[in-house]
């Protein structure tokens, strides 16, 4: 059970870290993120090919390049992938937690419940990026993002 802990509380420390990010770099932080994976993959495949997986490793350089050249046009394609699958994980969520009959109202509770909601809203304001209004949408994300992280490390510690 301590390992979950864990990995919830890192979980919820990077929620509040990319929200922070968020905030701080605005729509940067793509342009850093498309980096980040593009290097990441290119090393990766590396590590393949040099491991004997020729063809894994190929295709992973071939899209960490992909992902360095072309990462620009790919910006607004990723902000909508990204909001929709905060959108379905805010749902799914939800909707799991319509079949839990809750008992007592608690602050655990009400973090559990108030999770998904905030994926829901993130992901909306990731969809009305239109127009270049990206900063306001980044640091919305980012609040929303820092509140989420607030709350998954409150149940992080509330798990026992």
């Amino acid at each position: 059970m301590k390992k979950k802990i864990g990995n919830d509380l890192i979980t919820a420390v990077a929620l509040i870290v990319i929200g922070a990010l968020f905030i701080i770099y605005k729509s940067e932080i793509i342009s850093i993120a498309m980096s980040i994976i593009g290097v990441t993959l290119i090393v990766l495949g590396i590590v393949d090919a040099v491991r004997k997986f020729v063809v894994s490793g190929v295709v992973k350089i071939v899209f960490g390049v992909l992902v360095l050249v072309a990462g620009w046009l790919f910006i607004t394609l990723a902000l909508y992938i990204l909001g929709a699958f905060l959108l379905i994980a805010g749902i799914t969520e939800l909707y799991k937690l319509t079949k839990v009959k809750i008992k007592k109202m608690s602050l655990p509770v009400a973090m559990h419940i108030a999770q998904p909601i905030i994926y829901i809203l993130v992901a909306i304001c990731l969809f009305f990026n239109q127009g270049g209004a990206l900063s306001w949408v980044f640091t919305v994300s980012g609040i929303f993002l820092i509140i989420d992280g607030i709350v998954a490390l409150i149940g992080a510690f509330d798990k026992k």
